[in-house]
């Protein structure tokens, strides 16, 4: 019984494939907020996201809070990151989140823009994975 067990046992394992990491990326800017959550898979995985700016909230659908939005495109590499939300319906782009980062060191930043087409466009600082 037991050699039967440990050969399923590591097949499943191996299945279910590498854990993904999580982390938050935070950003700040004088008028917005924004705040990603993000799974490390080979690419970039918006697990949850809360922007703020003029007084108003968009989250990600299913959240409960804000007007719902979902993640039309999402991007990253080591020296930008690039998010796109859109309606639910996907039939317009609700906010532009554009982000470069640079590193000397232990030394890194990241800063960049958020753009809410028909709200404004903002300035931000950002901390995070």
């Amino acid at each position: 019984m037991m050699r039967r067990a440990l050969p399923l046992a590591l097949a499943a394992a191996l299945a279910a494939g590498p854990a993904a990491a999580t982390g938050t990326i935070a950003c700040s800017g004088p008028d917005a907020a924004v705040t990603l959550g993000i799974g490390t898979l080979p690419v970039l995985a918006v697990i949850s996201a809360r922007i703020e700016a003029g007084g108003a909230i968009w989250t990600l659908e299913g959240a409960g809070e804000g007007t719902p939005v979902v993640v039309g495109q999402a991007a990253r590499t080591d020296r930008w990151t690039v998010v796109d939300f859109a309606d639910p319906n996907l039939t317009r782009i609700v906010a532009e989140l554009r982000l470069l980062r640079a590193s000397e060191g232990n030394d890194t930043v990241e800063a960049g823009t958020l753009r809410l087409p028909g709200h404004g466009a903002y300035a931000l600082v950002c901390e995070g994975p």
